[in-house]
């Protein structure tokens, strides 16, 4: 268990989150389905993936002792919604999955770009880990903005309703940060119109910044070396 914790909290760990953050967004959302079990699914796997980066992070022992705390009300709220279906809990439930979602961004890209020694393929594994996190948290607010203000997107094509609908969320997200715009999905209000024109302006500009970064950190690192 020790050895298997070493590995977690090391830079290693970066590698398995990504690789559980690409199982959740690419494997269990879209076979989820538009169901109780599924969603059980998904929010169970999200808390995992919340929990490991709690541990996989550099923070002292007093904020990873917070972020527990602030893990353990989401799961409450959770459990909450799927116990009374209240609305109100359930949005509570989005809106600290969001919080917690950007805070695990910012100490993620502190540990990839800290001063002290990191290998290139795990600083590249924490970017794409980042990357990742920004359509999902992305998706996660589009999700909650069109569910405090219905319609606020419209639908080109005609939607199955045995589909998850984060899923299409999650798909309309990664397709605004990549600036593909299919046209197959619409922002109708003025609240969904801006965080779609704040997200297709975060996507590349979080790709220059981070070659810009990583070019930076790579010289630096090979002019240390001594001749």
């Amino acid at each position: 268990m020790q050895k298997f914790y070493n590995y977690w909290t090391d830079d290693k760990g970066l590698l398995f989150l990504l690789i559980a953050i690409f199982i959740l967004i690419f494997i269990i959302y879209p076979i989820a389905g538009n169901n109780e079990i599924g969603y059980a699914v998904a929010n169970l796997f999200i808390i995992f993936i919340l929990f490991s980066g709690i541990i996989s992070v550099d923070i002292v022992r007093k904020y990873r002792f917070k972020l527990i705390i602030l893990l353990i009300s989401m799961i409450v709220c959770s459990i909450l919604a799927d116990m009374f279906i209240s609305n109100s809990v359930f949005h509570l439930h989005i809106i600290v999955r969001i919080i917690f979602l950007w805070l695990l961004v910012i100490l993620i890209f502190k540990k990839v770009f800290r001063n002290r020694p990191i290998s290139f393929f795990f600083r590249i594994a924490g970017s794409i880990t980042i990357y990742l996190l920004i359509g999902f948290i992305w998706a996660n607010m589009l999700f909650i903005a069109n569910h405090f203000f219905p319609d606020s997107f419209q639908y080109s094509v005609k939607q199955n309703p045995e589909e998850n609908g984060m899923f299409n969320f999650i798909y309309y997200s990664f397709e605004t940060l990549t600036t593909l715009g299919y046209g197959d999905i619409l922002p109708m209000t003025p609240l969904a119109k801006t965080l779609i024109i704040l997200e297709a302006l975060i996507g590349p500009l979080y790709l220059a910044i981070l070659i810009g970064r990583l070019v930076s950190k790579q010289t630096a690192s090979k002019s240390d070396i001594p001749e």
